[in-house]
């Protein structure tokens, strides 16, 4: 959420800094908890901006920790 507030008032620094705290503490946490947060959606927030910025491999890498980390979509999305 501190991502997507920086964002909307235009912070993109701050916003790309909440958001790497947030993949940092949910590639740390135990599956069950990842699962449960907004890790992906975090991920590819912060990818999409990543190739918005002509970044493409920093962004295939992000986007990569959800296959390698088996993030699934919650239930009731898709």
């Amino acid at each position: 959420m501190e991502g997507l507030c920086h964002q909307h008032r235009g912070a993109e620094a701050e916003a790309t800094q909440a958001w790497r705290r947030a993949i940092d503490a949910g590639t740390a946490a135990e599956e069950p908890a990842r699962r449960a947060s907004t890790f992906r959606e975090v991920v590819t927030t912060l990818a999409d901006l990543l190739e918005r910025r002509g970044l493409r491999p920093q962004a295939m890498h992000l986007r990569a920790l959800l296959d390698t980390m088996d993030v699934q979509e919650p239930k009731g999305h898709a």
